[in-house]
Protein backbone atom coordinates (compact mmCIF):
# COMPACT_ATOMS: atom_id res chain seq x y z
CA UNK A 1 0.00 0.00 0.00
CA UNK A 2 1.76 3.36 -0.54
CA UNK A 3 1.71 6.30 1.68
CA UNK A 4 -0.98 8.35 0.18
CA UNK A 5 -3.20 5.42 0.12
CA UNK A 6 -2.57 4.59 3.76
CA UNK A 7 -3.59 8.07 4.85
CA UNK A 8 -6.21 8.26 3.54
CA UNK A 9 -7.65 4.33 4.83
CA UNK A 10 -6.35 6.29 8.16
CA UNK A 11 -9.18 9.43 7.31
CA UNK A 12 -11.78 7.31 5.87
CA UNK A 13 -11.76 5.06 8.97
CA UNK A 14 -11.69 7.30 11.72
CA UNK A 15 -14.11 9.75 10.20
CA UNK A 16 -17.48 10.08 11.77
CA UNK A 17 -15.93 8.89 15.23
CA UNK A 18 -15.81 5.15 13.25
CA UNK A 19 -14.48 2.83 16.28
CA UNK A 20 -13.69 0.15 13.90
CA UNK A 21 -9.77 1.22 13.94
CA UNK A 22 -8.80 -0.60 17.08
CA UNK A 23 -5.42 0.62 18.76
CA UNK A 24 -3.82 -2.49 17.25
CA UNK A 25 -5.04 -1.78 13.80
CA UNK A 26 -3.80 1.97 14.06
CA UNK A 27 -0.08 0.81 15.08
CA UNK A 28 0.00 -1.89 12.01
CA UNK A 29 -1.09 1.22 9.58
CA UNK A 30 1.40 3.36 11.32
CA UNK A 31 4.04 0.62 10.71
CA UNK A 32 3.27 0.30 7.18
CA UNK A 33 3.30 4.32 6.56
CA UNK A 34 6.83 3.64 7.73
CA UNK A 35 8.13 1.02 5.80
CA UNK A 36 6.61 3.09 2.46
CA UNK A 37 8.46 6.04 3.74
CA UNK A 38 11.56 4.07 4.07
CA UNK A 39 10.87 2.19 0.56
CA UNK A 40 10.28 5.65 -1.28
CA UNK A 41 13.38 7.47 0.43
CA UNK A 42 15.95 5.44 1.61
CA UNK A 43 17.73 5.39 -1.67
CA UNK A 44 18.27 8.99 -1.86
CA UNK A 45 20.28 9.48 1.49
CA UNK A 46 22.69 6.06 0.79
CA UNK A 47 25.88 6.95 1.23
CA UNK A 48 28.59 6.01 -1.37
CA UNK A 49 32.30 4.77 -0.39
CA UNK A 50 34.51 6.71 -2.34
CA UNK A 51 37.34 4.73 -3.93
CA UNK A 52 41.19 5.49 -2.56
CA UNK A 53 41.83 6.41 -6.19
CA UNK A 54 39.58 9.71 -6.22
CA UNK A 55 40.44 10.71 -2.34
CA UNK A 56 42.91 13.81 -2.64
CA UNK A 57 43.32 15.92 0.68
CA UNK A 58 45.23 19.59 1.36
CA UNK A 59 47.84 19.32 2.70
CA UNK A 60 49.54 21.60 5.52
CA UNK A 61 51.80 23.92 4.26
CA UNK A 62 55.01 24.85 5.54
CA UNK A 63 56.11 28.13 5.19
CA UNK A 64 59.53 28.65 2.54
CA UNK A 65 62.43 31.47 2.66
CA UNK A 66 62.32 34.21 0.54
CA UNK A 67 66.03 33.10 -0.12
CA UNK A 68 67.18 29.64 -1.84
CA UNK A 69 69.79 27.81 -0.47
CA UNK A 70 71.83 28.90 -3.32
CA UNK A 71 72.84 32.06 -5.04
CA UNK A 72 74.87 31.05 -7.84
CA UNK A 73 72.32 29.42 -10.01
CA UNK A 74 73.47 31.21 -13.56
CA UNK A 75 74.02 28.82 -16.41
CA UNK A 76 72.36 25.79 -15.09
CA UNK A 77 70.95 23.98 -17.24
CA UNK A 78 67.40 22.03 -17.65
CA UNK A 79 67.46 18.69 -16.56
CA UNK A 80 70.24 18.75 -13.59
CA UNK A 81 69.93 17.68 -10.32
CA UNK A 82 71.20 16.71 -6.86
CA UNK A 83 71.22 14.29 -4.25
CA UNK A 84 72.25 15.23 -0.53
CA UNK A 85 72.19 13.11 2.68
CA UNK A 86 71.69 16.46 5.12
CA UNK A 87 72.20 15.48 9.23
CA UNK A 88 71.71 18.33 11.63
CA UNK A 89 71.46 17.40 15.45
CA UNK A 90 71.18 13.87 14.45
CA UNK A 91 67.92 13.74 12.54
CA UNK A 92 69.18 12.72 9.29
CA UNK A 93 67.25 13.32 5.76
CA UNK A 94 67.55 13.10 2.07
CA UNK A 95 66.62 15.92 -0.43
CA UNK A 96 66.55 15.96 -4.10
CA UNK A 97 67.03 19.53 -6.29
CA UNK A 98 66.21 19.25 -9.71
CA UNK A 99 65.80 22.01 -12.54
CA UNK A 100 62.26 21.00 -13.93
CA UNK A 101 62.70 24.44 -16.55
CA UNK A 102 64.78 26.88 -17.39
CA UNK A 103 63.08 30.37 -18.46
CA UNK A 104 64.68 34.00 -19.63
CA UNK A 105 64.76 35.22 -16.21
CA UNK A 106 64.49 32.21 -13.66
CA UNK A 107 64.78 28.53 -13.10
CA UNK A 108 62.23 26.14 -11.85
CA UNK A 109 63.57 24.37 -8.95
CA UNK A 110 61.87 21.28 -7.47
CA UNK A 111 62.68 20.28 -3.93
CA UNK A 112 61.99 16.97 -2.62
CA UNK A 113 62.27 15.97 0.64
CA UNK A 114 62.40 12.06 1.65
CA UNK A 115 59.61 11.24 4.48
CA UNK A 116 56.76 9.88 4.76
CA UNK A 117 55.01 11.10 3.56
CA UNK A 118 57.36 12.86 0.68
CA UNK A 119 57.06 16.65 0.44
CA UNK A 120 57.81 18.27 -2.77
CA UNK A 121 58.23 22.24 -3.68
CA UNK A 122 58.43 23.41 -7.12
CA UNK A 123 60.38 27.12 -7.17
CA UNK A 124 60.53 29.42 -9.29
CA UNK A 125 63.84 31.09 -8.49
CA UNK A 126 65.97 33.45 -9.77
CA UNK A 127 69.44 33.34 -10.75
CA UNK A 128 70.61 34.92 -7.60
CA UNK A 129 68.65 32.97 -5.36
CA UNK A 130 65.65 35.17 -4.99
CA UNK A 131 62.13 32.79 -4.82
CA UNK A 132 59.39 34.48 -6.95
CA UNK A 133 56.80 31.69 -6.24
CA UNK A 134 56.42 28.19 -5.02
CA UNK A 135 53.99 25.30 -4.99
CA UNK A 136 53.77 22.17 -2.72
CA UNK A 137 52.55 18.72 -2.84
CA UNK A 138 52.71 15.22 -0.56
CA UNK A 139 53.00 11.83 -1.61
CA UNK A 140 51.88 9.54 0.96
CA UNK A 141 53.16 5.95 0.13
CA UNK A 142 50.29 4.51 -0.31
CA UNK A 143 47.20 6.07 -2.06
CA UNK A 144 46.72 9.43 -4.55
CA UNK A 145 48.98 12.52 -3.84
CA UNK A 146 47.52 15.55 -2.18
CA UNK A 147 46.45 18.66 -3.84
CA UNK A 148 49.02 21.17 -5.36
CA UNK A 149 48.52 24.16 -3.47
CA UNK A 150 50.69 27.73 -3.28
CA UNK A 151 53.01 27.50 -0.45
CA UNK A 152 53.44 30.92 1.70
CA UNK A 153 56.43 32.71 1.27
CA UNK A 154 58.52 34.07 4.53
CA UNK A 155 61.01 37.24 4.91
CA UNK A 156 63.96 36.92 6.46
CA UNK A 157 66.18 38.88 8.49
CA UNK A 158 69.48 38.63 8.14
CA UNK A 159 71.42 35.20 9.29
CA UNK A 160 73.05 35.47 12.17
CA UNK A 161 76.28 36.88 12.08
CA UNK A 162 79.51 34.01 12.49
CA UNK A 163 82.83 34.42 14.32
CA UNK A 164 85.87 35.04 11.01
CA UNK A 165 87.60 31.95 11.13
CA UNK A 166 91.89 32.58 13.13
CA UNK A 167 92.89 30.16 10.11
CA UNK A 168 92.05 28.95 6.75
CA UNK A 169 93.02 26.10 5.46
CA UNK A 170 92.65 25.75 1.24
CA UNK A 171 94.02 22.41 -0.84
CA UNK A 172 93.11 20.69 -4.17
CA UNK A 173 93.08 16.73 -5.32
CA UNK A 174 90.10 14.32 -6.14
CA UNK A 175 87.78 12.55 -4.18
CA UNK A 176 84.90 9.96 -4.38
CA UNK A 177 81.55 10.17 -4.87
CA UNK A 178 78.68 8.40 -5.94
CA UNK A 179 81.00 5.82 -7.90
CA UNK A 180 82.92 8.68 -9.43
CA UNK A 181 86.01 10.64 -8.82
CA UNK A 182 86.00 14.45 -8.95
CA UNK A 183 88.38 16.55 -8.58
CA UNK A 184 87.48 19.12 -5.62
CA UNK A 185 88.62 22.13 -3.46
CA UNK A 186 88.48 21.51 -0.20
CA UNK A 187 88.50 24.28 2.52
CA UNK A 188 89.20 23.90 6.19
CA UNK A 189 88.55 26.95 8.74
CA UNK A 190 89.15 27.03 12.54
CA UNK A 191 87.21 29.52 14.57
CA UNK A 192 88.13 30.17 17.95
CA UNK A 193 85.31 31.14 20.74
CA UNK A 194 86.95 33.39 22.93
CA UNK A 195 83.90 33.73 25.79
CA UNK A 196 84.40 29.89 26.23
CA UNK A 197 87.86 29.24 25.05
CA UNK A 198 88.00 27.01 22.90
CA UNK A 199 88.48 25.91 18.85
CA UNK A 200 86.36 24.42 16.55
CA UNK A 201 86.23 23.72 12.45
CA UNK A 202 84.57 23.41 9.65
CA UNK A 203 85.60 21.84 6.02
CA UNK A 204 84.03 22.27 3.01
CA UNK A 205 84.15 20.45 -0.34
CA UNK A 206 83.54 21.79 -3.68
CA UNK A 207 83.69 20.27 -7.49
CA UNK A 208 83.25 22.39 -10.72
CA UNK A 209 81.73 19.01 -12.14
CA UNK A 210 78.58 19.54 -9.24
CA UNK A 211 75.46 21.98 -10.16
CA UNK A 212 75.72 24.77 -7.41
CA UNK A 213 72.03 23.92 -7.08
CA UNK A 214 72.30 23.41 -2.88
CA UNK A 215 74.75 25.65 -2.33
CA UNK A 216 77.86 26.63 -4.40
CA UNK A 217 80.99 29.15 -4.69
CA UNK A 218 83.84 30.26 -7.15
CA UNK A 219 85.04 26.46 -6.87
CA UNK A 220 81.46 25.20 -8.27
CA UNK A 221 78.82 23.04 -6.38
CA UNK A 222 78.94 21.63 -2.84
CA UNK A 223 80.49 17.93 -2.53
CA UNK A 224 80.36 17.56 1.65
CA UNK A 225 80.08 19.86 4.62
CA UNK A 226 81.09 19.03 8.01
CA UNK A 227 79.92 21.49 11.08
CA UNK A 228 79.78 20.91 14.67
CA UNK A 229 75.91 20.65 14.00
CA UNK A 230 76.02 18.89 11.07
CA UNK A 231 76.59 17.59 8.06
CA UNK A 232 75.95 17.16 4.19
CA UNK A 233 77.12 14.80 1.74
CA UNK A 234 76.44 14.67 -1.88
CA UNK A 235 74.86 11.16 -2.64
CA UNK A 236 74.41 11.57 -5.92
CA UNK A 237 73.32 14.09 -9.15
CA UNK A 238 72.66 13.95 -13.08
CA UNK A 239 71.25 15.58 -15.86
CA UNK A 240 68.19 13.88 -16.68
CA UNK A 241 65.47 15.26 -14.19
CA UNK A 242 61.66 14.52 -14.05
CA UNK A 243 59.39 16.61 -11.81
CA UNK A 244 56.66 15.28 -9.80
CA UNK A 245 54.85 18.81 -9.74
CA UNK A 246 54.78 20.13 -12.97
CA UNK A 247 54.73 23.97 -13.35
Amino acid sequence: MGVWATARRIRALTAGGSTWLTAGGLALLILGVSAALTAGCGTGSRVREVPPEFKVYRPYVPPLSERHTSDRLEGIESGAWVRYRVADNGVETLWTLGVVRVEKEALWIEVIEEGNPRRASLRRVTPDGRVLQAWFRELPPSGPPSEVVDQPIAAEGAPPSRPRPVEVETSTGRMGAAGRSLEVTRIRRIFRDEMLGREFEEEETWSASVPALYAGTEQGGLVARRRPEGTIDLVDWGADYVAVVEP
